[in-house]
């Protein structure tokens, strides 16, 4: 759905999405997990990253009897997810309104792979190539349910964006993007901010993707930079 308002809509090259989707899985790895060692008093002694294993078994142990935490937890995190990847689009925001074609295509990708590298490679973000382990948003729901609610967290998340991105194609927005797609000359004559479209777009198309990493995340209930 984001790479429909991508390109569907807006015209942008349909690449570097890993670049939001690693970005948001990327948040879950490093900020929540501490918050959350940090609200239950796990020992300082005790690093998210190199003690990840036992940290993350004494939260799971903590959390499986508050499912009230765990589902505010789960809403925070997608949110934070949800500005990480916003920012990221921000960023890239600015070749994108500058570039197009194979250039944009290839900054594009060029974030994106940097991105994976830092992951893969600096530690302190997400355990570099072994990776992390974060609380399981779902403990508090016995084994054989746990797929199930996961299954309905992400399509409640699919079913909200898809509403957001049918309201936006149905409104005035929706038809400028398609002008600037198709007639950029023309939607520039008529004093449409096609620059800024792109921006807000990027960051909108970003912020969804984002969703989608930090969803897989809470599924897997780790983060690698290899996964992506």
């Amino acid at each position: 759905m984001s790479l429909n308002l991508k390109f569907g809509y807006a015209g942008i090259p349909n690449f570097g999405k890993l670049l939001a989707v690693a970005g948001g899985a990327f948040f879950i790895g490093t900020i929540p997990g501490r918050f959350l060692a940090y609200l239950f008093n796990v020992p300082i002694e005790l690093d998210f990253i190199k003690n990840n294993l036992e940290v993350v078994s004494l939260l799971n142990q903590v959390l499986v009897s508050e499912s009230i935490i765990l589902i505010c937890y789960l809403l925070v995190s997608l949110i934070g997810a949800a500005l990480a990847g916003a920012a990221l689009g921000y960023v890239a925001s600015y070749p994108g309104v500058r570039l197009m074609g194979d250039y944009l295509t290839m900054t594009l990708l060029t974030m994106a792979e940097i991105l994976r590298i830092v992951g893969d490679n600096w530690e302190p973000l997400i355990g570099g190539s072994l990776g992390v382990r974060i609380p399981d948003t779902f403990r508090w729901i016995s084994g054989e349910y746990r797929q199930i609610y996961v299954n309905l967290t992400i399509i409640v998340a699919t079913v909200v964006i898809f509403i957001y991105l049918e309201l936006i194609s149905r409104s005035p927005l929706g038809g400028t993007l398609r002008a600037v797609r198709y007639e950029e000359l023309s939607a520039r004559v008529y004093g449409k901010d096609v620059d800024k479209l792109r921006i807000k777009t990027l960051i909108v198309v970003c912020a969804i993707a984002a969703i989608d990493g930090a969803l897989y995340s809470f599924l897997t209930a780790s983060i690698s930079a290899r996964d992506f």
